[in-house]
């Protein structure tokens, strides 16, 4: 789904004209190209999506997921193929609001853990059993704002690169790959990569020719899904 639309991108002609030259073809194909290429390098989208999702179990009562959970309709846990009661399910899906909490960046479900076996003391059928595709789950997905509305940096990163390519003409930019490292921080896992300019100075490159665009891009990064130490339970 498109992150601006024809009118919003018509109404920042610098000119004051609507870009007279494009057709609403034209801009909306922009438009949809570029909210993919935003969608592409943040690893999430930022609307709301209907969806059926099936994720690897991490052998935990918590179920991280790699998009933020909007509401949940549905879950079947450990390929059971029968759809648990949702009031014994920890939905985070708060986002910001007058609470201030917001699990958009650490996006998840917890099973509360309700019922015990007279062997362990846990009853392993209440944890996400570890696998693969084993965990089944139904409802809305997406990086959006309390209100339901994409986020407005993301719209107006949008606006920004449609408005690049127009300026170019209908090219797509196509930013210079990085040269030679010129910074590189190990622990921090941070790198820096430079290009030379005609005056022989090293310059920083960029992924979209913008670094207002490229800093919100690397804010909405979906979280890197990293192993936890956890007690496995295997199927």
């Amino acid at each position: 789904m498109a992150y601006t639309t024809i009118t919003a991108i018509r109404d920042a002609d610098p000119a004051g004209a609507g870009f007279p030259d494009w057709t609403d073809d034209q801009i909306q194909e922009m438009i949809d190209r570029w909210s993919d290429f935003i969608d592409l390098h943040t690893g999430q989208w930022f609307d709301s999506r209907s969806l059926t999702l099936t994720i690897d179990g991490q052998g935990g009562r918590i179920l991280h997921l790699p998009v933020p959970v909007i509401t949940l309709t549905k879950l079947q846990m450990n390929e059971s193929g029968c759809d648990e009661d949702l009031n014994d399910v920890v939905v985070y899906n708060r986002r910001g609001g007058s609470e201030g909490l917001d699990d958009r960046r650490n996006p998840k479900v917890a099973i509360k853990n309700t019922k015990t076996s007279i062997y362990s003391g846990v009853d392993t059928s209440r944890f996400f059993i570890k696998g693969f595709r084993n965990q089944l789950l139904a409802g809305t997905f997406g990086f959006t704002e309390s209100d339901g509305s994409t986020p407005l940096r993301i719209v107006r990163a949008n606006i920004k690169l449609v408005l690049m390519e127009i300026e170019n003409g209908g090219l797509i930019p196509t930013p210079a790959p990085p040269g030679l490292i010129v910074k590189e921080v190990t622990d921090g896992h941070s790198i820096t990569y430079g290009s030379t300019s005609g005056s022989g100075v090293a310059e920083t490159s960029s992924l979209t020719g913008d670094s207002e665009t490229d800093l919100t891009i690397a804010d909405y990064k979906a979280p890197i899904n990293v192993g936890i130490t956890v007690e496995p339970v295997y199927a």
